[in-house]
């Protein structure tokens, strides 16, 4: 069944930025669950603001999340670094802001199950608050860095996860998915998941990928694939719709 929706900006502020979020509302009387959407490196896009309406159409309070602060965005692929690159260096920099807006939104809508949905690197706060905040109790990431967090994390890590990755990813090889899978093991994880598309390779779920610059990132093995992509939107929302309506 497809809601209606309204959205409106809602400011988070921070010692040293504003974060400028923007809710998506169905148009139910009270949505059962909450979903935030971490961006990808570029920071704010279209592209998460379409998944927003999305999830927000399937019944869910969903929330595209600023990251980097007033909705700072790259167009090149140096820009994209530039904004990247001091979160690259400081993971516990990337678990300090996912929890942080978590925190911000679970305040406000306490009532509500709470999930989360990352893309490339916004698939790193979901990790880090799948290893740190229980009350986090669904994550989705689609082509995700898995590496491990060298921070410590809960023994028992209780958020549901689906992890959708391309098998053809050179920047994110089977092997380390592997780790990924063996960190699930160690800290008891009832229910994790990691699916590979076969032919997918990095940023696969965004149309614009390819076009920020097209031989630099056909090097790095970014392209875009819209079969496995349509099947990333319909894996998240069943699963959300598992994990988080079931519980409520």
């Amino acid at each position: 069944m497809r809601h209606g929706f309204s959205s409106k900006e809602v400011s988070q502020t921070l010692s040293d930025l504003t974060l400028r979020h923007q809710l998506y509302q169905p148009d139910t009387q009270a949505p059962q669950a909450m979903i935030l959407l971490f961006p990808a490196f570029e920071g704010w896009s279209s592209f998460i603001e379409q998944y927003a309406e999305f999830f927000s159409s399937a019944g869910f309070l969903t929330v595209a999340v600023d990251f980097y602060g007033q909705r700072q965005s790259a167009s090149d692929m140096a820009g994209c670094f530039s904004l990247v690159g001091p979160y690259l260096d400081d993971r516990a920099l990337v678990r300090s802001r996912a929890q942080q807006v978590f925190q911000y939104w679970h305040d406000l809508f306490p009532a509500l199950q709470v999930g989360a949905m990352g893309f490339c690197f916004g698939v790193q706060s979901v990790l880090e608050l799948a290893r740190s905040q229980p009350l986090l109790k669904a994550g989705v990431g689609a082509h995700g860095m898995l590496a491990c967090s060298d921070l410590p994390s809960l023994d028992v890590i209780e958020t549901a996860l689906l992890m959708l990755q391309g098998y053809s990813d050179p920047l994110v090889p089977p092997e380390q998915c592997l780790d990924f899978a063996q960190e699930m093991k160690k800290h008891h994880v009832a229910d994790w998941n990691l699916m590979f598309f076969g032919q997918a390779k990095h940023s696969f779920t965004d149309p614009q990928t390819g076009n920020f610059e097209p031989e630099k990132e056909k090097d790095l093995g970014r392209v875009f694939d819209a079969l496995a992509a349509r099947r990333v939107q319909r894996l998240a929302k069943d699963f959300f719709e598992q994990t988080l309506l079931l519980l409520s």
